[in-house]
């Protein structure tokens, strides 16, 4: 939710009574606000923000799907063919950061790290 100032900033973000709440797994809305009414600017500059971060991973995971292990270079590809699925990139995130750290072609180099700075955020 990108909000912009007003009577809607004061009522969703005022404790404890905010809408926004977290389901039994910890996740719930994003919401930030905007000064000045400008939070369809703000919402589209977030959302491009996203989508590049987004870019970049796959760019990173393309350059070097096939310089890797062949088990590690298929979870790659199933994260890359879910990227937008957050439940089932959630679902396999630590068996691919467990594959990187383990894999002889991103262990302890400048791709893993790379590919840390862009997905553990």
């Amino acid at each position: 939710v990108a909000n912009a100032t007003g009577c809607s900033s004061i009522y969703n973000g005022s404790t404890p009574l905010t809408p926004f709440v977290t389901d039994k797994d910890g996740n719930g809305v994003a919401w930030a606000n905007s000064l000045f009414e400008d939070n369809a600017e703000y919402g589209f500059g977030m959302r491009c923000a996203t989508d590049f971060k987004l870019l970049q991973i796959l760019t990173i995971i393309e350059a070097n799907k096939n310089d890797c292990e062949d088990e590690l270079k298929a979870v790659l590809e199933d994260y890359a063919d879910n990227i937008k699925n957050r439940a089932h990139v959630r679902s396999i995130i630590n068996k691919l950061v467990k594959l990187v750290e383990e894999s002889n072609s991103f262990s302890g180099n400048d791709r893993e790290k790379e590919l840390k700075e862009y997905t553990d955020s």
